[in-house]
């Protein structure tokens, strides 16, 4: 192109073939990953289910600690560039908070992703996107969240909060309430607050509608059933809609 800077040009190309890496990867990579991701965190989604007692919650963390997933996948992710995967991942953030441009934001974020498959926070953030693109891509969110605990790293050793929500969101959205359920009581004994949990759960009903009602009303009876309900407004027992309904 007459005019244009030769390494504009070549960088423009780079993020083309980042975003072809990415979409192999999700087509073969990602899959298997989650599946194997599957059958470790349902362990953790087992000890979850099981913690309605606070004093219970530190073997819910324990158990998100100790996930261990091969990452004898991982080394098909080759020729992987941090700084730039990092830099992608910043210009995409700010796409999707800032502007509000949902598929700047998904095309950015796939380029990030395909320059680093490893970085659980670009993963995970590209999960979280697939749920915001029109239509919706539950299953590969669900898949991408999964990715995305399973090579947290030590930044995030139990996994990041925003992960375990997006895995519960697209958990519903996929027809597995039970793993939803459990996910979100994940989340609240990774939470130091609840408030957070509570308000996240509120939008996503708000978003996705009724698929989302069920797991989310378990996690807020489960708060007030932890005498943690106070802790905000949004987390109070009964919700505001199960109130309405009992006087319609």
């Amino acid at each position: 192109m007459p005019g244009v800077p030769a390494d504009y040009l070549a960088a423009r190309a780079r993020e083309n073939e980042f975003a072809q890496q990415a979409r192999r990867a999700l087509a073969e990579a990602i899959p298997q990953i989650a599946t194997q991701a599957q059958s470790e965190i349902a362990r953790v989604l087992w000890v979850a289910a099981s913690a309605q007692d606070p004093r219970q919650e530190r073997a819910v963390v324990d158990a998100a600690m100790a996930l261990a997933v091969s990452d004898a996948a991982l080394h098909s992710f080759q020729g992987v560039e941090p700084a730039n995967a990092l830099r992608l991942n910043k210009e995409a953030q700010l796409a999707f908070w800032t502007r509000r441009n949902v598929s700047e934001a998904f095309d950015l974020q796939l380029k990030a992703f395909g320059a680093n498959p490893r970085d659980p926070e670009i993963a995970g953030n590209l999960a979280f996107l697939h749920l915001k693109v029109n239509p919706l891509q539950p299953e590969v969110a669900r898949q991408l969240a999964l990715h995305a605990i399973a090579i947290r790293g030590s930044r995030f050793r139990p996994g990041r909060l925003e992960d375990w929500n997006t895995y519960a969101i697209a958990s519903a959205l996929t027809g597995r309430n039970v793993d939803a359920r459990n996910a979100l009581f994940v989340a609240v004994a990774l939470a130091n607050d609840v408030e957070r949990n509570c308000i996240a759960g509120r939008s996503a009903i708000a978003s996705y509608g009724e698929r989302l009602r069920e797991p989310v009303e378990a996690m807020l009876y489960r708060i007030h059933m932890q005498g943690r309900g106070y802790e905000s407004a949004y987390c109070a027992w009964p919700p505001d809609w199960v109130a309405r309904a009992r006087y319609q």
